[in-house]
Order: C-alpha cells, then structure tokens, then sequence
C-alpha cells in the first residue's frame, strides 16, 4: 500500500468506526452553509442486495438514520439497484426499509437507464451525484468477459451523465499490481480499472481494493439462532471454508476482510470527496494522480494462517468442539466435490489458490489501521456478525 494514497492516523476524520453508535458523524455528508445546499446527494448503489452493495446501503443509511436523530435533512438518497426491487411497503428488515432508500430497478448489462429520468423515482434529487461500481464477476452468468463489459458500460454511463463521484470496487493485486495475474476473475477487474483511467480520465474516481471477504467463510443470516455456540451455514460456505482449509498452505498469510467494512470505506469516500478524489489537473481535466492512477484505498482487518484461521473459530465459538473445517469432515460427499472443484471442475480456484500461496494480497494492515482503526479482524467479524446477529437478529 502506497501510504501516500491514504490519510495520515492523526486526521480524525479519516478513521473508521465500524460498530460505531448512529449518532457518528464520520459516515455523514458535511452539513451544508446554505439552505440550497441541503438537499440529499443521490447515490446509485450497483447490485444492491449484494454482498458489497447491500454493506454500501446500510452505511449510507446509516448516516440517514443518524442526521434523523438530530432533527436534521438525510444526507443520502439512496437508490437500490435492483433486477426486481419490492413494490408497495418493504419487509421489515430489508435495506429497502432503511432510512432514504429507494428501488432502483435495472439490470447491470443496461446501465445507461438507470440514470434516466423516467426511470428513477420522482423526487430523485439531480442530477444523482455518485455511483458505488461492483459487477459480478467468477457468478456473473456470462463469466468474466460479462463483467468487463458491464463494468465498462457503467463507467460509460456515468461519463455521460456527469456522475461527480464514481466509487469502484475492485481488488487488492499483490505483487502483481502492474502486471498480468493468472487469476482471471483479477484480470477482469484490472481491464475494467485501465479502460476508465484510459478512456475516462476525467470521471472522478476511486478505485477500492478489498482482499478476500470474511463473509465468504460464513454467512452470518444462517447462523443458528437457537444455539449461536453451533453456527450453521449453507453448503456452499462451507465447501468454501473446506477448500480454504485444505488448499492454503500452512505457511501462507491470507488477507480477509469484512464487507461491513467495505460499505463503511465506500460511504466515508462519499462523504469526503477532498479526501479520496485526486486533485483535479487544471491543464488536462483529469483526476489521475502523478502515477497515472486514480486514488486508490487497499482493504484488509486481518491476516491469518490455515492455523491461526481455526484456532479463531474455536475460542469464538465455545463449546464447539469442532474446527474451522472439521465440522465438515463427516460429509464425505464434500470433500471428493472440494477436490473436484479445486482440481479438475474449476480451474479458476486452483489457479487463485496458486497465486495466494505463491504470491498474495500485500495490504500494509498496520497502516491502514493506524488510519482506519475500527477495522474488523476475523475474530471480532465473528462476535459482531455471526455470534451477535444469531442472538439477536435486530442488531444485523
């Protein structure tokens, strides 16, 4: 991690508090001078009901819910893209029921119309100030190329429509930052960065670079309610955890980090444009720094060993005797479908497993917490969004 990308540990109002009471005011836009100023800024956040999407909502909201509580305007108007958002009231306990969000339907391989106006709601504040950019990618059901193509789409579309700050997920590249990794679920992120620094000079923009998420390990919605002691997951969370186990060597370090936290960043980026925008350059228009690049923000509360991953599990889950992988020991039929998967069934995993072993994330963490010092690690992930949200499910 370039340190100069970031902000210094002694600026207050660059540190994350995950977990913070509502009324923190460091995920909230600055209040305005003038009473023309005040309107909500809109944001379109990208695959919403995602994993980095929804943790996006739920930040910004939750900056909404705060302003609230001080009798003051929501800062955010948050729109939810969506395929199929709810019609009429929202479920209780969705992000559509938060504070200033609003269903944006659209679909990712159209991007152009989601900022039409016909097509967003009626009182949308204009022209939408930002975008958070997250495609999928290994999922997306055209593969890959789908997601160079939709990524590139959408940093066209928001070119197009003046789009003041466009917030792009991507991932941290190790080593391998200015050269060709063999993962290719990497490599589609680094032409989509290249095609809007190419081609989009003057769209202000800021990359973020999360490593691999906590959340893939265990899924916090399926912890077991009745017994938090005796988490419970869907099969694909822990055929993940299983290959994890078997596939990381001993030695190897792996990087993770919580989507919440991911949400938190991308908020604060909006809320503190001065912070995470380049310098615009007054000779060309463009917002790329002296190194040719966009701001960028590395993403990383821990680091850990296949060990050190299971020996967490166990001390934050007492009473249960069994290991980060041997709970799924029993299920022969998982571990021949693991090897499968790893081996022959999907070259992709092998090929990045490879390259985490060989090569991996290098996000400074000590430096990014001296600047962000509420940043999750795997054991404290595990209390806040697994053991907590089992226990009591209004606090997710």
């Amino acid at each position: 991690m370039n340190r100069e990308q970031h902000f210094s540990a002694g600026d207050p109002e660059s540190t994350l508090v995950c977990g913070a009471s509502a009324n923190t005011q460091l995920v909230s836009f600055p209040m305005a001078s003038s009473d023309s100023e005040l309107k909500a800024r809109a944001i379109i956040v990208m695959l919403a009901t995602g994993k980095q999407g929804s943790a996006v909502v739920r930040a910004l909201a939750k900056a909404n819910a705060a302003a609230l509580a001080a009798s003051q305007p929501m800062p955010w108007f948050i729109l939810a893209q969506t395929r199929n958002p709810p019609s009429g009231t929202p479920q209780p306990n969705t992000i559509f029921a938060l504070p200033g969000v609003h269903g944006l339907k659209g679909d990712p391989t159209r991007p152009h119309a989601l900022f039409e106006e016909e097509n967003l709601p009626t009182d949308t504040p204009l022209p939408v100030y930002g975008v958070f950019s997250a495609q999928q990618s290994a999922d997306n059901v055209k593969g890959v190329e789908g997601e160079v193509v939709e990524g590139k789409a959408l940093a066209d579309a928001a070119r197009m429509y003046g789009i003041q700050h466009f917030v792009h997920s991507s991932v941290q590249f190790g080593s391998a930052k200015d050269r060709k990794s063999i993962v290719p679920h990497f490599e589609s992120k680094r032409q989509i960065e290249e095609y809007i620094e190419r081609t989009h000079p003057i769209l202000p923009t800021t990359i973020l670079r999360p490593v691999t998420f906590m959340d893939q390990l265990v899924i916090p919605e399926l912890a077991h309610a009745q017994d938090p002691s005796k988490p419970t997951s869907s099969i694909a969370s822990r055929l993940t955890r299983l290959i994890f186990a078997n596939q990381l060597k001993p030695s190897t370090h792996q990087q993770f980090i919580a989507v919440s936290d991911i949400g938190v960043v991308a908020a604060l980026t909006f809320a503190h444009p001065d912070m995470y925008l380049n310098p615009k350059r007054e000779e060309d228009g463009s917002y790329l720094g002296a190194d040719g690049r966009f701001k960028e923000v590395d993403l990383a509360g821990d680091q850990l060993s296949p060990l050190e991953l299971e020996t967490v599990w166990r001390e934050v889950f007492t009473g249960n005797t069994q290991g980060f992988d041997e709970e799924l020991r029993y299920r022969s039929f998982l571990l021949p479908l693991a090897a499968k998967l790893v081996g022959n069934g999907m070259k992709e995993v092998r090929l990045m497993f490879q390259w985490f072993n060989d090569s991996g994330f290098t996000t400074d963490i000590p430096a990014l917490r001296a600047a962000y010092p509420g940043l999750k690690d795997f054991r404290t992930f595990l209390q806040q969004e697994v053991l907590l949200q089992a226990s009591d499910p209004e606090n997710s």
